[in-house]
């Protein structure tokens, strides 16, 4: 199978995108570069639908050849079939068993059709299960030490035998219950799986179908969702900087021809049985198989890392014309808290004014991005904050929620009378501490779902954050007095610190 990588876009298709942006920039001149009047990315929002007219950045393209074949898209299908039916069959025999230990519990008189009702009204979801006739079958043979076999999966318990297992379940009649505990669905699910391949064969007799797919991958970044949120000019470094922008399969393709001028197809049938090659539903499934294994190959090659690293080294070079100045560097990051700690950590310390930008932008992430693993993306960055250094002027302390205020009482030196009323009200918490311990709350929490909650988990997490707020401000207070004593600090002798 041959591969090849271009370096970064055609030709051509660099040229108009150079041309693109410097008519864009050009036009807008969002560096100042132009007018004597500063303008800036947010105050001219037009230069953002300028930017997404640019549309897609072709940096990386991958060119190959795969084989797929009709048996292997059965042979998947069969696979996934049964993955979904284990996990059908795992999820509602758990669910069963607890639901008839919590139901034996109740105090219920009457026939098997009332208890069967009752129970069918607490558990509608056990019920309404579309295996759960099929389940119930194999249950109520298996209690009965009768065989499960293939000519049987088609069965269901229902009507009157099931009523009557459900209430020897309950009553624990002739030790029901007892045996229905101690069964296992692993014939129930084998058994399935072999009739559902069985007939996933039959249906595909007489249908070998191979063929043969060259084509190519291309990736690269899309910039017609771009806004000024994705944006960062770094004037002090001469840093590039796009923010939620990251490199995706722009296009996958396999022509008829592949190489048009040497005769080389596209596709190419290696195999094609008679069964195959009325039905074009199974050509088509097995040209979509030869596209996935090809996007599929061209990202084991690393092709979105290319795309990442040919995008940068291009762009650069770009903006240090367009900018007359010369660019150390454009970064592509995943997120804002990405972006952030890149740009904080260049030095591999947090310090002085930095302290300022770790709250600002958890709190500006939490407001402003609706990712699902919000609270997780925040804690991971706060981890990754507290694995490197952190000082104020140049005296390590241990980071947390109190850090930034802990500078923002140091800035001059001295701590006050306000200051020391402020010392002595941190217990208040804010917003800010809630974030910085996002990972004791849960997804549940900042979803908005706090109702759900239970009352042992909320005193659990209560208790927790309670804990970690007390650490974090015993930290605070130690480095507060160590801060005090390095720096020689003023302090007012009229009020009496909380901390000391």
């Amino acid at each position: 199978m041959g591969n090849l990588y271009t370096k970064g876009a055609s030709l051509i298709l660099q040229i108009i995108f150079v041309v693109a942006l410097v008519l864009v920039f050009a036009w807008f001149d969002p560096f100042d570069l132009l007018t004597p009047t500063k303008l800036t990315l947010k105050d001219t929002p037009v230069q953002v639908e300028s930017i997404k007219e640019i549309g897609q950045l072709i940096s990386a393209e991958y060119y190959g050849e795969v084989i797929a074949s009709l048996q292997e898209i059965v042979n998947q299908k069969d696979y996934n079939t049964a993955q979904h039916f284990d996990s059908v069959v795992n999820d509602l025999h758990e669910e069963f068993k607890n639901a008839i230990l919590d139901f034996s519990g109740e105090k219920l008189n009457g026939s098997a059709v009332s208890i069967y009702r009752a129970f069918a009204d607490e558990y509608p979801d056990i019920v309404n299960n579309q295996q759960f006739g099929s389940y119930l079958y194999y249950i109520n043979e298996k209690i009965r030490n009768k065989n499960y076999n293939a000519k049987e999966t088609d069965k269901l318990l229902s009507g009157s035998k099931a009523h009557r297992l459900i209430k020897r379940l309950y009553k624990n009649n002739l030790k029901w219950r007892d045996k229905f505990l101690a069964i296992k669905t692993n014939q129930f699910k084998q058994v399935h799986r072999e009739v559902s391949a069985k007939k996933l064969k039959k249906d595909f007799r007489h249908s070998r179908l191979v063929i043969v797919g060259r084509g190519w991958v291309k990736a690269g970044f899309d910039f017609r969702s771009f806004s000024n949120r994705n944006f960062r000019y770094d004037a002090t470094y001469q840093r590039i900087h796009f923010i939620g922008l990251q490199p995706e399969i722009l296009s996958a393709t396999i022509n008829p021809w592949f190489i048009p001028e040497k005769g080389v197809e596209g596709f190419e049938f290696l195999i094609a049985e008679r069964g195959a090659r009325f039905k074009p539903k199974y050509t088509n499934m097995v040209k979509q198989r030869c596209l996935d294994k090809l996007q599929q190959q061209a990202l084991e090659k690393q092709i979105l890392l290319k795309a990442k690293e040919n995008a940068e080294h291009n762009l650069k070079g770009f903006f240090s014309i367009l900018l007359n100045t010369d660019i150390k560097g454009v970064y592509f990051h995943t997120n804002y808290l990405n972006y952030t700690s890149n740009v904080l950590l260049q030095d591999s310390v947090v310090s002085n004014e930095e302290l300022f930008s770790i709250d600002s932008a958890i709190t500006y992430y939490y407001r402003n991005y609706d990712d699902e693993d919000k609270q997780e993306t925040i804690a991971g960055f706060i981890g990754l904050m507290k694995n490197h250094k952190a000082s104020i002027y140049g005296v390590d302390i241990r980071l947390n929620n109190y850090s930034s205020r802990l500078f923002n009482i140091m800035m001059d030196r001295r701590v006050d009378s306000a200051e020391m009323a402020l010392i002595n009200t941190l217990s208040t918490n804010s917003l800010t501490d809630t974030l910085w311990y996002s990972n004791i709350f849960g997804s549940r929490y900042f979803n908005k779902e706090k109702d759900t909650l239970t009352i042992a988990q909320r005193m659990k997490i209560d208790s927790t954050f309670n804990a970690q707020l007390k650490s974090g401000y015993s930290n605070f207070c130690s480095d507060l007095q160590k801060l005090i004593r390095v720096l020689k600090a003023d302090v007012d002798s009229s009020n009496t610190l909380r901390c000391f």
